[in-house]
């Protein structure tokens, strides 16, 4: 919003700001497509999709050998009991490097009651064999601010103490909540580096942009 904005007046400690609805809630849709076909050439093919850093971790779980009432994409989607500690992904020693920050994103659909609500998070944990002890990272998934219809996305940034230690990605809600959940398409990255999928229309123009987990699109306009 302030990249947007106006300055105002600024002094000391206080800054003033001022940005009209039209400018608020502009799309940005075709600068990303611009600007996406300005570097593809440049991007790097890794584990089907485009990337800026080849040498990056890019891991992608669509869940669609998992059967689920709702799905984002794909034939699958996560599907559980919020109470439980849900094992969304286990990952191996060395797949994290030390000292580097990590996103972790997830859509979860928010359409039926108490969807997302209730302390139910997305929990990323590292566990040290050595001293028998768990560092936790997590996120409450109701928090999240990007909605696409039914769907919320949920993104959790975390580091790692230790490259040699085992790391999970989990869910946990309160033991009283007997509400279901749903997520879909998992993506972690590296922060700063940047992952693309481009969709083509038949003309070669772009129908949608996949980017770091969101979708893209030019609305047209009625």
């Amino acid at each position: 919003m302030l990249e947007k904005a106006d300055l105002v007046w600024q002094g000391e400690t206080l800054a003033l700001f001022q940005i009209t609805p039209d400018v608020l809630f502009e799309s940005s849709a075709k600068k990303e497509f611009v600007s996406f076909r300005e570097i593809k050439d440049g991007l790097f093919y890794r584990n089907g999709f485009l990337v800026t850093d080849s040498a990056s971790p890019i891991i992608h779980k669509g869940f669609d050998d998992l059967p689920s009432y709702h799905i984002l994409s794909g034939k699958g989607a996560f599907h559980g009991n919020k109470r439980d500690l849900n094992m969304i992904a286990e990952f191996s020693p060395g797949t994290f490097e030390q000292g580097k920050e990590y996103i972790a994103s997830t859509w979860m659909y928010n359409d039926s009651i108490d969807a997302l609500n209730f302390w139910f998070r997305l929990i990323f944990e590292e566990y040290d064999p050595l001293a028998n002890t768990w560092e936790i990272s997590y996120i409450v998934n109701e928090q999240s601010e990007i909605i696409n219809g039914s769907w919320s996305l949920v993104e959790l940034q975390f580091k790692v103490n230790n490259s040699n230690n085992p790391t999970y990605l989990k869910t946990k809600g309160k033991l009283i909540d007997k509400a279901e959940f749903t997520l879909d398409d998992l993506l972690i990255r590296e922060k700063g580096v940047n992952v693309f999928l481009p969709e083509y229309n038949e003309d070669g123009s772009i129908k949608q942009l996949f980017k770091n987990n969101h979708r893209i699109r030019i609305l047209e306009e009625y």
